[in-house]
């Protein structure tokens, strides 16, 4: 007999990122049958080994990483390599913004030098 092994992979990820922020990068994969399962993320040219969550015929490759600091808003690629039951996989190629914050620049002669940022969700204003 043979097992066609019908396999879905999805990623799960924030499109943009602020320099040095954490982040969770996630490939879920879905298959008729899933007996063993590793891969590794290739992320911004560095491998990472993520954490892998198998339940049933659900696996998730799960990442999480802090994004590079940089100096100008940067487009990053990444991608998964996997085995799944002992074949080989590519997954498809992602990419990710990662937004440059400006550095702020105070004068020595400036006598008020305290800052008050407050960042909230647009939708329903928590913090």
């Amino acid at each position: 007999t043979y097992l066609i092994n019908y396999i879905q992979e999805s990623a799960v990820y924030d499109a943009t990122v602020v320099e040095a922020e954490t982040h969770s990068v996630i490939l879920n994969i879905t298959a008729l049958e899933i007996v063993s399962f590793n891969g590794t993320l290739h992320y911004n040219g560095t491998d990472y080994t993520p954490t892998i969550t198998t339940s049933g015929n659900t696996s998730l490759l799960t990442s999480t990483l802090t994004a590079p600091e940089i100096t100008a808003n940067e487009l990053v690629y990444f991608n998964w390599t996997y085995t799944l039951n002992g074949v080989d996989y590519n997954s498809s190629n992602y990419n990710q913004t990662i937004i440059f914050l400006t550095p702020l620049v105070i004068s020595a002669s400036c006598s008020d030098k305290a800052l008050r940022f407050d960042l909230q969700d647009e939708g329903n204003l928590s913090a």
